[in-house]
């Protein structure tokens, strides 16, 4: 049977315009893959421009490259939701939140593990 692990990556945070948040990396190297979540939530007053929601990998924990990327809607009060599935091959994950301007935008993002099958 298999099991699996829930981590919070980003507890619901803030990103200011024209700033960025990164999320705490998950280690999977002892893993076989999982899903990554995000979600952001714009204000009463959509940004100019959407942000961006960037799944990050790295071998090593340092140093980290984009794998998959969403861009969310600019409309007010609008949310949206990004799922990514995460091979076996990652080593360490993370998401990063940037690239909106004109308004704050609260973001968060999870993952669910595939520990042991």
């Amino acid at each position: 049977m298999a099991t699996h692990t829930y981590s919070v990556l980003l507890a619901p945070s803030t990103v200011t315009a024209g700033g960025t948040q990164t999320s705490s990396a998950a280690d999977l190297t002892g893993a076989y893959g999982g899903i990554v979540t995000a979600q952001i939530t714009n204000g009463t007053t959509g940004p100019t421009v959407p942000c961006a929601a960037l799944l990050q990998t790295s071998g090593n924990n340092a140093d980290f490259y984009t794998m998959a990327n969403g861009v969310e809607d600019s409309t007010a009060s609008v949310t949206t939701s990004f799922s990514w599935e995460v091979p076996p091959g990652a080593m360490y994950v993370r998401v990063q939140f940037t690239g909106n301007s004109g308004q704050s935008v609260t973001v968060a993002a999870q993952i669910q593990i595939l520990a042991t099958i």
